[in-house]
């Protein structure tokens, strides 16, 4: 699903209504500065984040807040945030925090950012939000808060490729895009599941980019490429396209030891490994199938069964065609 990140100033006069008819399907609104609320004054004229909160609710946009990240507490920060988003209503999205570096302002050391991310989601857990960190992929790369216990959802920047050195949930691929009456150019993004939204778990739909995705992932499955493998992570949505996303990118990984992938499935569906091969691989034939139907050159019977054998292989020792 495609989504936007923007700012009071740089993206001020955005058009919400014509950015939802576009595509757009969630929103975060930069609402703080570490500890401080966020607003830019230019020419005498002070831009507030509230505006773009009121206009995206009125549009039917979610929409939530994201922290500049500064040094000092975390949690207070986080604290800030949520007060922020709570104030203006922009709980549809869980809070952000962005964690990066900029010489003019702050350098941060690897441990720092850890201690400092990981107090910030405590925090918002606390006060009864699912963290969502933001972070390029190279930072993501060494503070690996996709190890976190505090499981945050993982918004993960690199433009003109896939994001490798980190899973995500939320690609920001460019920074670059042209929206109707935005002064500035404008951050997209794309999630690959629903974790960020703030709706009790409600399954996201898919659009052609899901579909096209699906496809690649699958495909990817059949070559052995890895580029698709370290991606997007399935965290509850009842879709089958995103199970299967998930379950295949497990069983990727889990080629060289299957005990690992049966411990995982086994561990979230709180069911037997043979259980789960029984309910679970009839279902990915049907729901590949359905989600390639419309795919331009999409083989999906012969795709269904080829991820089909790969995950029974896993499953059922002795079946399949795994590497």
């Amino acid at each position: 699903m495609l989504g936007i990140d923007v700012h009071a100033y740089y993206q001020r006069g955005l058009d919400w209504g014509a950015a939802k008819a576009r595509g757009v399907g969630y929103a975060w609104v930069k609402l703080t500065d570490g500890g401080n609320p966020y607003s830019k004054t230019v020419n005498g004229i002070t831009y507030v984040p509230a505006t773009h909160v009121r206009n995206a609710r009125a549009a039917g946009v979610p929409v939530g807040g994201y922290c500049y990240a500064q040094p000092g507490s975390g949690a207070a920060h986080a604290d800030r945030l949520i007060n922020e988003c709570e104030r203006l209503g922009a709980t549809t999205v869980h809070p952000a925090i962005d964690i990066e570096s900029d010489p003019n302002i702050h350098t941060w050391g690897t441990q720092e950012a850890i201690d400092y991310g990981r107090a910030y989601c405590r925090r918002a857990r606390e006060r009864g939000y699912r963290p969502v960190v933001y972070m390029n992929d190279s930072m993501a790369g060494a503070t690996n808060p996709a190890g976190w216990p505090e499981d945050p959802v993982l918004w993960i920047a690199r433009y003109g490729a896939k994001p490798t050195r980190t899973p995500y949930d939320v690609h920001q691929y460019s920074s670059s895009a042209t929206y109707a009456g935005s002064a500035g150019l404008v951050d997209e993004n794309q999630s690959y599941n629903n974790t960020h939204l703030n709706t009790g778990g409600a399954t996201m739909p898919l659009d052609s980019n899901d579909k096209t995705a699906i496809k690649d992932i699958v495909m990817d499955a059949l070559t052995g490429s890895t580029g698709m493998w370290y991606g997007p992570r399935f965290r509850g949505s009842e879709n089958y396209a995103q199970v299967l996303h998930q379950t295949a990118a497990d069983a990727r990984a889990a080629v060289a030891g299957q005990a690992n992938l049966v411990k995982l499935l086994t561990d979230q569906n709180e069911a037997s490994a043979e259980d789960i091969a029984e309910a679970l691989l009839p279902n990915v034939v049907a729901a590949v199938q359905a989600e390639l139907a419309d795919v331009e050159g999409a083989d999906e019977v012969a795709i269904a069964q080829a991820v089909t054998d790969r995950i029974g292989g896993l499953l059922r020792p002795g079946t399949g065609t795994p590497e």
